[in-house]
């Protein structure tokens, strides 16, 4: 008699990349500095464009860079596709309430974060299983606090110098900040363009 042989296939995953690169934190904090300089009742401050901004060159690269690797790792073929990248910083008030509810960005490929201030008191970013139905038939897991393809929601704890990189298509948000540290990151979406498509 044959035995039986089972073959499980992991598939529809959503890759996240999380990688610690400190060497540009001193540049951020000063330049960032710049762009949060003004005071604000908000729970959170952002400010745009930072992927302007000569001085950040090296680091806007790098984010290019690390997200179409990110890219081609997970399959993509990207010989064909310019970019356009966009980069933001934001900070949360110290007076705590800070958070970010659960979003994709529209018309992009890849979105990353980069951790200028933070600590296990501060907000963590978190991310949700994309798949609807998979959410609409969820069983109870046996264990919560276990991270694996049964999951559906997974938050990271970053320290100053974590880059995280991931699909643009997943869910993604912040945990309420409750203003006990500095919180502050830099975030971007990068679109890849058809060579064929002309601005």
């Amino acid at each position: 008699m044959e035995l039986r042989k089972k073959n499980i296939l992991n598939l529809f995953s959503s890759p996240i990349e999380i990688t610690y690169i400190p060497e540009y934190l001193d540049q951020l904090n000063t330049i960032g500095k710049e762009y949060l300089k003004v005071n604000t009742d908000e729970y959170a401050q952002q400010v745009s464009g930072l992927e302007k901004d000569k001085r950040i060159q090296n680091f806007k690269d790098l984010c290019i860079n690390e997200s179409r690797t990110f890219l081609n790792d997970c399959g993509f073929d990207l010989t064909n596709h310019n970019n356009i990248i966009h980069i933001w910083i934001q900070k949360f008030n110290k007076n705590g309430g800070g958070h970010h509810e659960t979003h994709v960005h529209p018309n992009q490929h890849a979105c990353g974060f980069y951790f200028l201030k933070c600590s296990e008191k501060t907000s963590r970013p978190f991310f949700y299983d994309p798949r609807p139905s998979a959410l609409m038939s969820k069983l109870p897991l046996k264990n919560e606090t276990d991270i694996n393809s049964t999951s559906d929601k997974v938050i990271i704890q970053p320290r100053p110098g974590t880059m995280i990189i991931f699909p643009g298509y997943l869910y993604h948000g912040y945990t309420v900040d409750l203003g006990i540290e500095d919180f502050e990151f830099i975030h971007w979406n990068l679109q890849c363009i058809p060579n064929t498509i002309q601005y």
